[in-house]
């Protein structure tokens, strides 16, 4: 890219770089891309790789990129739900509960998530029903 184009690679390249080995299923070669860019610092790759992970369903990868995102960043929400998640994937329930009761233990909780929709220049504040 620097040869080529004289362009440094940024955070966001190998976040894109990432996904796109992601969704070929090559997140082995996601990983080397990490540390070729000089990225191997930064909890947002790694993030970028465990998220590539559970698309994919690689739980290898994953439990490496869960561990550089917890040394990095300290406890993350993300790390925990996409381990869980990815190893319910597996079949894996004892690593489930595991998982679980990590989160538990440590405080990390998992953050609701909800959608708003306008309706005719309003945001509803309660549920709509169908």
């Amino acid at each position: 890219m620097i040869k080529d184009y004289g362009i440094e690679p940024t955070v966001e390249h190998c976040c894109s770089m990432i996904r796109l080995m992601g969704q070929r299923g090559e997140l082995w070669r996601a990983e080397k891309i990490i540390y070729e860019l000089g990225f191997g610092s930064c909890g947002l790759v790694w993030r970028a790789l465990l998220g590539a992970c559970g698309a994919c369903g690689d739980l290898k990868v994953a439990e490496v990129a869960a561990a550089k995102v917890l040394q990095l960043e300290g406890d993350n929400e993300f790390v925990y739900v996409m381990m869980s998640n990815i190893n319910a994937c597996y079949g894996k329930w004892g690593d489930v509960k595991v998982v679980r009761d990590l989160m538990r233990e440590r405080g990390v909780r998992k953050e609701a998530g909800c959608s708003w929709i306008e309706v005719e220049n309003m945001i509803p504040t309660s549920p709509m029903v169908g």
